[in-house]
């Protein structure tokens, strides 16, 4: 082999080592970059889950607070429903007694009608003029229409203050109920 050609062999080699070196250089950027873009692809993967976590707390604390809400006012409206039944049966029970009291009281007004019809009756067959028998009959008649009108009025009063008592549980009952609204809104 001569100079030129060992030259040459010398130069080609020393383009191979200038181009290893290249390639070398470029390799060394391209795996920085590399290295570079898996660190931005990480750092953004780790921002989406924190983002996606975060997320996902918060709709499960909402879920959560939702069926917190909703759990509560199914109490609520069952604790209301059973209160309102409640008062439903005291009311009935109310009114049962009352009308029980206007009826015992009627049937004694109609005994003590009757008691006097009777009594008015014998007198009527001991009679022993038609003056005294219009009298009696007269006597009958007048306390029989003032016994009705008088036991008419009661029983009317009754009725109604019965009515009024068995109202008033189920009134209260529903300005309770206006007043949960109001608070709910």
């Amino acid at each position: 082999m001569s100079d030129t050609e060992f030259k040459t062999a010398k130069a080609v080699k020393a383009d191979i080592k200038t181009e290893t070196a290249k390639v070398e250089a470029v390799a060394a950027q391209t795996d920085a970059k590399f290295e570079a873009v898996e660190t931005k692809v990480e750092s953004k993967i780790e921002a989406v889950t924190a983002k996606a976590t975060a997320a996902m707390e918060d709709v499960q604390a909402r879920v959560r607070d939702g069926a917190n809400k909703a759990t509560e006012f199914a109490r609520e409206a069952y604790s209301f429903n059973k209160g309102t039944v409640e008062t439903v049966v005291k009311a009935g029970q109310i009114y049962g007694e009352g009308l029980q009291g206007l009826a015992t009281h009627a049937a004694g007004a109609t005994r003590e009608q009757f008691d006097e019809t009777v009594a008015t009756l014998r007198n009527l067959v001991a009679a022993r003029s038609i003056g005294k028998v219009i009298e009696l009959q007269t006597e009958l008649a007048r306390s029989t229409a003032k016994r009705a009108l008088t036991e008419s009025t009661k029983l009317v009063e009754g009725y109604l203050k019965v009515a009024g008592d068995a109202i008033a549980p189920l009134t209260a009952r529903a300005l309770e109920a206006a007043d949960q609204v109001k608070k709910a809104a």
